[in-house]
C-alpha cells in the first residue's frame, strides 16, 4: 500500500515532471538501480532504434513478425523504414538480429497529452528467427494481483535526466504491482484509465529509454512502459498500459497490420 505515508508532497512536485517514459531519438540511459540482465532470462526483449541504430524505445516480441510497444514510441514516425528493430542479445550493438519496420499502428484513441491507450504494433519485414535469445512472450488475459512480483527490462536511464549515452548491457529490475486505487492515490483519479497497470519499489523503476518495453510477471506479459513523474521518485509509481486491456485491440488490429 502507497497511501498518505508515501504519498508526500515531493509527488506533488514531481506531478511537474510527469513525462513518458522514452527519450528523444539523441538520448540513452538505462533501469534505475537494476541489475545486468542475460537475455536468455528476457528473450522477447525488442531495442527499437533509429535506421542509424540508436536505441530509443524498448518492445516486446508477441509473434515471430510483429513487436508491441507504447504509442508514444512511434507517434513521430511515420516512415516504418527509419526504425530498425534488434533482438537476440544482451548487448545493443552486436550479436543479434536486425530487422526492418514494414508497417506501425497506434491505438486509434491514444492521447498524447494524457497518454491514454498508449499501446502499438510494429511488424518487420522478415520473421525473427526463434531461438533460446530470441522468443515471443504470451500475453496476460488478466491483471496481475496487487503484490505480485514484475520484472521490467531495457536500455533506459539510470535517473532522471540522466544525460549520458544508453547502457549496452540489458537491464532489469524487480517491481511491485499495486492497485489502480493507489495509483491513483498518487497522481489523481483522472491522471489514470482503467486500462493502466502501476508498479512501486522505493529506489528502483523504469525511465525515459524503457518506454515501450515489457513488464512480466512469471514470463506473461502483463504490461507495456508508458510514464511516470521522474524516475524512482518517493511515492510516485511507474505507469504501466494493461496488456490485458488491450488484448482485444491487440488481436483486431494483428489481422491488419
Amino acid at each position: 500500500m502507497i497511501r498518505a505515508a508515501l504519498i508526500s508532497s515531493l509527488v506533488v512536485c514531481a506531478l511537474a515532471g510527469v513525462v513518458p517514459r522514452s527519450r528523444k531519438i539523441f538520448d540513452g540511459g538505462k533501469i534505475v538501480n537494476g541489475f545486468d540482465l542475460n537475455i536468455k532470462d528476457a528473450p522477447y526483449q525488442v531495442s527499437i532504434q533509429t535506421y542509424w541504430e540508436y536505441h530509443f524505445c524498448g518492445g516486446s516480441l508477441i509473434a515471430p513478425d510483429i513487436i508491441l510497444t507504447a504509442a508514444h514510441c512511434v507517434e513521430d514516425n511515420p516512415l516504418p523504414s527509419k526504425i530498425s528493430l534488434y533482438m537476440g542479445s544482451s548487448d545493443r550493438t552486436e550479436g543479434g538480429q536486425r530487422r526492418t519496420a514494414i508497417n506501425i499502428i497506434y491505438h486509434e484513441k491514444y492521447d498524447k497529452d494524457e497518454l491514454f491507450n498508449d499501446v502499438a504494433l510494429i511488424r518487420v519485414e522478415r520473421p525473427f528467427d526463434l531461438s533460446d535469445k530470441i522468443q515471443t512472450i504470451p500475453l496476460a488475459s488478466s491483471d496481475p494481483a496487487p503484490g505480485s512480483t514484475a520484472l521490467a527490462s531495457g536500455w533506459g536511464d539510470l535517473f532522471h535526466n540522466y544525460y549520458k549515452p544508453a547502457p549496452i548491457h540489458l537491464q532489469g529490475v524487480y517491481l511491485s504491482i499495486i492497485s489502480l486505487e493507489d495509483c491513483r492515490d498518487a497522481y489523481g483519479y483522472y491522471a489514470l484509465q482503467d486500462e493502466n497497470i502501476c508498479t512501486y519499489t522505493e529506489d528502483k523503476d523504469t525511465c525515459q529509454g524503457d518506454s515501450g518495453g515489457p513488464l512480466a510477471v512469471n514470463g506473461t506479459l502483463v504490461g507495456v512502459v508508458s510514464w511516470g513523474a521522474g524516475c524512482a521518485q518517493r511515492g510516485a509509481p511507474g505507469v504501466y498500459a494493461s496488456v490485458a486491456d488491450f488484448s482485444d485491440w491487440i488481436a483486431k488490429t494483428i489481422e491488419i497490420l
